[in-house]
């Protein structure tokens, strides 16, 4: 190494300034002794012992002297600063097709296509599917321009199509580039190669954690053979200083990621150690254990706390959920719903529920009685409550009658229970549904005092007493209408941003594009809520409408927290205001593209305040997203 900086500063072998003969080393600190100088070594990951070594003897010697190095890992000396380089900016999935062309992945990705394909252009068909490419690719520049070779034989929609098989499908780089550099296989082979065995170890069997693991998750599926449990902290850190594994902090304390590239080539690192069955057993049986021990926290005082760690697991406990269903284990995925499925219905995803209560139902493999009467208990109750009417609900009524098959008297209590609620809020909510459903469009054309009693009657097809006997009185009914619309706004604009994936950019973008397709109904009158309480000042209907803006406010203020801002609930109410303000304008003005403009400002708020306070705290890592999908309010 010293031999290479002495030719690179143009010193013979044979002299040194004082004269004497000196090591190659000693010629160079030498020669630097007393001058002011940046020297540069690029990719010093495969020498970085010696260059370390060569690093600190030169600057004892010579003060003045400044070293840029360029490597994987810090050289871990005094004195060291260490800035990362992060992959290049991926294209924001909230942004306009013109505005994704101003992330820096998709420019490197377009310049290097219309190098090879001159006529290639980036506009509204193919920008999305451009964008898609450039975030599976993990903004990795040797991968998007090997993938800029494809597009004049398969276009950008089969490029992505086939991004499942990216290390056959990016395999021919430029003949001149240095052999790495060649293919994707190839660069990351560079970086494997540079690994110890048990970095390698660590790194192959993290990539089954499908979204991400904290520490207890990675000492108990990383570990084993040589790889002792209390020494996989130290192997993270040094993937963590190699920029191969991403660490981003949680409430459940730091959480370690692969990339997409990354992980997939781990896989098959994992495979072909023979290690990847063993692997992903304990990465199932750590999940299952996990649900088992969330079951009785979420009946408890630290429910709030369990509830949240549950919702970021989901991915892993889905992904252990279908491994298990693959493994015909019956047992272990019946034993992994049941003990969530109470999770599932306190955050009222009672879709999932009943989806993957199906999955497991089905799963082949055997499993005992016991464990299978309840799961079809719970499903009985979910069906209930998600299909509340025809045969779906009689089916589900006639799939819970096996309680005696339930071993455990808790158990067999709680189930019993729960479709008995189940059986009672159905029925129950049938009528008083009906009732809701059809004074809600008349109360809200006409306002709380446009309209009497018999009429609210007559237009429901329904008596006094029967109205009475749900409600007690007309206020009674106008209190529940509005309590109704608002469970059903609030639910409505959360699935909407749920839908629209992981990334808070993302799921502020499909609120108000939400709000969109909502002002632009010929029946929107502006919020019922907001004119109800504008309407009567003094009663319940003022305490209702600020409960509802406290729920758009937990709404906005969760996406600002996600989005890592420092002051989440700042920049919630800020958004609040964006949102109320739209409605507002397009009710009074008719203005339905207030909801784009509020849009806008919002996103522009979002994205400079997380820009901000990344710039302070030097926090660069985000989430993967998916695109948003409609909803209705």
């Amino acid at each position: 190494m010293a031999r290479t900086v002495s030719a690179s500063i143009g010193l013979r072998d044979d002299t040194s300034e004082s004269g004497i003969s000196l090591l190659p080393s000693e010629r160079v600190a030498d020669t630097l002794h007393g001058r002011r100088l940046l020297l540069v070594l690029d990719n010093c990951e495969h020498v970085i012992e010696p260059v370390a070594k060569l690093a600190e003897r030169l600057l004892r010697a010579a003060p003045g002297l400044r070293i840029l190095a360029t490597s994987r890992e810090p050289l871990a000396l005094d004195g060291e600063t260490v800035w990362p380089v992060p992959p290049l900016a991926l294209p924001d999935p909230a942004a306009s097709s013109a505005d994704l062309a101003q992330s820096g992945a998709m420019q490197l990705f377009v310049q290097r296509v219309t190098a090879v394909s001159p006529r290639f252009t980036l506009n509204s068909d193919n920008a999305d599917q451009v964008a898609e490419l450039c975030r599976r690719l993990d903004g990795l520049p040797l991968a998007l321009e090997l993938a800029a070779t494809r597009v004049p034989a398969l276009g950008v929609h089969e490029l992505v199509n086939r991004l499942d098989n990216r290390f056959q499908l990016l395999a021919a780089g430029r003949r001149d580039a240095p052999e790495r550099q060649q293919t994707l296989r190839g660069l990351l082979d560079w970086s494997w190669d540079l690994l110890t065995e048990p970095d390698r170890i660590v790194l192959r069997r993290l990539a089954v954690h499908a979204g991400g693991c904290i520490l207890p998750a990675a000492e108990t599926v990383c570990a084993g053979d040589e790889i002792a449990p209390d020494t996989v902290i130290d192997v993270l850190s040094r993937l963590v200083d190699r920029s191969l594994v991403v660490v981003t902090e949680t409430p459940d304390g730091p959480r370690y990621q692969l990339l997409e590239t990354i992980a997939e080539y781990c896989l098959g690192r994992l495979s072909e150690a023979g290690e990847l069955d063993r692997v992903r057993r304990l990465f199932h049986r750590y999940y299952l254990d996990l649900a088992k021990r969330a079951e009785p926290q979420i009946r408890g005082p630290e429910q709030h706390e369990w509830l949240d760690r549950v919702a970021r697991e989901n991915t892993n406990l889905c992904t252990a959920l279908g491994g298990m269903i693959g493994e015909n284990d019956a047992t272990g995925a019946l034993e992994l719903v049941t003990s969530l499925v109470w999770c599932w219905f306190q955050l009222g995803r009672l879709s999932l529920a009943r989806d993957l209560l199906q999955r497991a139902l089905a799963a082949d493999g055997e499993a005992p009685v016991s464990l299978r009467a309840t799961a079809q208990a719970w499903q009985a109750g979910i069906e209930l409550l998600t299909n509340v009417d025809g045969e779906d609900a009689a089916r589900a009524r006639a799939s819970a009658t096996a309680f005696d098959d339930i071993d455990d008297p808790q158990v067999r209590a709680r189930a019993r229970w729960f479709v008995d609620y189940a059986v009672y809020t159905s029925k129950n909510d049938r009528t008083r549904a009906a009732i809701l459903h059809a004074t809600t469009g008349i109360l809200y054309q006409r306002g709380l005092d446009g309209v009497g009693i018999d009429e609210l009657c007559a237009h429901a097809g329904i008596t006094k007493e029967t109205l009475y006997h749900h409600f007690g009185s007309k206020d009674g009914l106008i209190r529940a209408v509005l309590e109704a619309r608002s469970d059903r706004v609030t639910r409505w604009l959360a699935q909407a941003a749920d839908d629209a994936g992981d990334d808070p950019a993302r799921q502020l973008a499909a609120i108000f594009d939400a709000l969109a397709r909502w002002y632009a109904d010929p029946d929107f009158r502006g919020c019922g809520i907001g004119n109800a309480a504008a309407q009567r000042h003094s009663d319940p209907a003022t305490a209702i409408a600020a409960r509802h803006l406290g729920r758009y406010l937990d709404l906005l203020i969760d996406i600002a927290a996600r989005a890592g801002v420092a002051d989440p609930a700042a920049l919630g109410r800020q958004l609040l205001v964006l949102l109320e303000g739209a409605t507002t304008v397009a009710d009074l003005l008719s203005d339905p593209g207030a909801a784009a403009h509020a849009r806008d400002a919002a996103l522009t708020l979002l994205r400079t305040t997380a820009r901000r306070d990344d710039t302070a705290l030097g926090n660069t890592a985000r989430a993967p997203v998916a695109e948003p999908a409609d909803a209705r309010r």
